[in-house]
């Protein structure tokens, strides 16, 4: 019983005792910040256990299970803060976005979709393809690489120029996009012809999407911030041959009510707390301590 509590006091609580202070604190770069006090301040009491040192791989194991304790949940809380605390914007114009103070949700009354003149960027895993869709989808050029590593993950970012009356089509200037995103998992025994063929496949289903209004229906939009998706749908932006912008805009929509979009985060970041922290738990009652008598650190 004296093991189980010099357990639980010497190498379990320090892990709480990092853990909190990250998710209520809501620190920033949860991935590298974590690694100071783990390696400073527990890291001595992993060497207390009788691990296999040699291999060093348990080692790591243990530092990595710790560094996922403090991490995810803490990038849980990042994710259900910024959708907390982004301020919402009701607008009459689309071109009212640029003469006001940016903000992370909008609601805008009139709009116009230009559906003549579609960009994409597709990425299919290393291999990239770039397609420029305009009239509709009748004229398509394609480039693809020529990367021979097979990998099953597609993603294609679709812009939709978002105007605020038909009459904005006569000028080349677009600064707000619509973006939506599709994504498809492909076998990676498919042959080259298969592949191409399920590729062709997704393109005409999303086509097929893009032509139902449903598809371009939404409660309100959320203006993405800087991050692989905002990158990549402003590459698809920068391939348009009709409209161009210094800077641009990339609204997504949302179909919930607005009051449900944290729903969810909360029951996360306990879940994966206590999940993680219960595994570690386990992980320090589960080897002996070493030879030498443990003390107070």
């Amino acid at each position: 019983m004296d093991i189980l509590k010099q357990k639980i006091k010497l190498i379990y609580i320090p892990l709480l005792l990092i853990t909190l202070p990250f998710i209520v604190g809501y620190i920033w770069l949860p991935l590298v910040l974590p690694l100071i006090p783990i390696l400073i301040w527990l890291r001595p009491r992993i060497s207390l256990l009788k691990l296999n040192k040699k291999a060093g791989g348990m080692l790591v194991f243990y530092h990595l299970i710790a560094l996922m304790a403090v991490a995810v949940p803490t990038m849980v809380a990042q994710a259900y803060l910024e959708k907390a605390t982004g301020n919402f914007q009701q607008l009459d114009s689309v071109h009212q976005i640029n003469t006001r103070k940016l903000t992370k949700y909008y609601q805008i009354k009139d709009f116009y979709l230009d559906k003549q003149n579609i960009s994409s960027y597709v990425t299919f895993d290393t291999t990239t393809i770039k397609k420029t869709y305009s009239h509709r989808y009748r004229s398509l050029n394609k480039q693809i690489n020529k990367n021979k590593k097979s990998k099953t993950d597609m993603q294609v970012y679709i812009l939709l120029p978002f105007l605020a009356s038909p009459k904005d089509t006569l000028s080349s200037h677009c600064a707000t996009w619509l973006g939506i995103q599709f994504s498809k998992e492909l076998d990676k025994k498919l042959s080259e012809e298969q592949m191409q063929e399920s590729y062709q496949n997704f393109v005409l289903e999303i086509k097929k999407n893009l032509d139902s209004e449903k598809q371009l229906q939404f409660v309100y939009l959320e203006r993405l911030e800087n991050s692989q998706d905002s990158r990549n749908f402003a590459t698809a932006a920068a391939e348009n041959k009709k409209y161009k912008a210094a800077t641009i805009n990339i609204l997504v929509s949302q179909n919930e009510p607005f009051a449900n979009r944290t729903d969810g985060f909360l029951a996360w970041i306990f879940f994966s707390f206590f999940f993680l922290t219960s595994a570690w738990l386990v992980m320090v009652l589960i080897p002996k301590f070493e030879e030498t008598e443990p003390t107070e650190m």
